[in-house]
């Protein structure tokens, strides 16, 4: 039986940004505007690869409220597959208030997740034969440590795994799994967390992917904000610049990253590992320019006209 596409197992919830006119938290009062989205890593990253062309299913849990119906409606309007959402009447859908500074950078943020403990290891038991039948899976730590390690455990050998970690405090769920991630991503305060190091330089940087790659990931990625990425895979390994661009608002970036990498990883017409990162971080140039939006504008041909520039 011919496998389906990607199966994106994770948190949905609504981003609440508070934007600050100061740059340090806290402060006894700041103006701010405030507004909402649809966010979540596993969501952003879902909207992504169905924009790039991917057939794309999303399993997670919403409340039974107005949050987790428009969520479900809108994944419906982009052509995702929803029917593994799992809907609960005694919890709300998940929701995190991010505060940033005038710049896009987070300052503090404040997250009610509870409703992700449900997509415990009897609820994915009860979806396993679905699950064997999706050629990638890819997964974020606002999952339990123990829904984690079933996942990982229980991929079919033909099946790839592929890991973002959806903030640092999150990040140690992830270590049960590593030896079974064909890639995972992560930011530097992330990986720091995830390995017990400080990483400052880029050589600690370095030395933290070859730390996880000992540990048996097949691709370590590593985030360095405006300093670019550090890659290390069996065909590479290196720190690669970021490319220019006005940044407004970093949140959705690293997803844009990943979601891109991704998508050329399972690719059958697979380009050499600097091209895709080229590719990742086009991407990520593309969103920190625009506030407020954390997916919607990563395409082909997005990337194709965006890469016009760079040229």
């Amino acid at each position: 039986m011919t496998k389906k596409g990607i199966l994106c197992i994770g948190g949905l919830n609504v981003d609440w940004t508070s934007i600050s006119s100061l740059s340090r938290f806290p402060v006894d009062f700041t103006p701010y505007t405030f507004k909402y989205t649809l966010g979540g890593v596993i969501h952003n990253i879902a909207q992504n690869l169905k924009n790039l062309g991917q057939d794309v299913s999303i399993m997670s849990a919403v409340g039974d409220d107005p949050h987790g119906e428009l969520m479900i409606q809108t994944l419906q309007k982009s052509g995702i597959n929803h029917q593994y959402i799992a809907k609960f009447d005694k919890q709300p859908t998940a929701s995190i208030v991010f505060v940033t500074g005038p710049d896009g950078e987070f300052l503090l943020n404040v997250a009610r997740t509870e409703i992700y403990a449900l997509l415990n290891p009897k609820f994915l038991e009860s979806l396993l034969t679905e699950m064997a039948n999706f050629k990638t899976w890819v997964i974020d730590t606002d999952l339990t440590e123990e829904a984690i390690s079933f996942i990982a455990t229980h991929k079919p050998k033909t099946t790839k795994l592929f890991g973002v970690i959806a903030a640092s405090i999150l990040a140690k769920r992830a270590i049960s799994a590593l030896p079974y991630f064909d890639g995972l991503f992560m930011n530097k305060e992330e990986a720091s967390c995830l390995i017990n190091e400080k990483i400052e330089t880029h050589e600690q940087a370095l030395r933290a992917s070859d730390i996880l790659r000992n540990q048996g990931i097949l691709n370590v990625f590593v985030t360095l904000g405006s300093e670019g990425v550090c890659v290390n895979t069996s065909d590479y390994k290196g720190i690669v610049a970021a490319l220019p661009a006005k940044v407004n608002d970093t949140k959705g970036a690293g997803d844009a990253f990943a979601s891109v990498v991704i998508e050329e990883l399972v690719s059958e017409n697979k380009k050499p590992i600097q091209e895709i990162i080229h590719l990742g971080l086009i991407a990520s140039s593309l969103v920190v320019e625009v506030t407020g939006r954390s997916y919607g504008m990563i395409s082909k041909n997005a990337l194709q006209e965006r890469m016009k520039t760079y040229e």
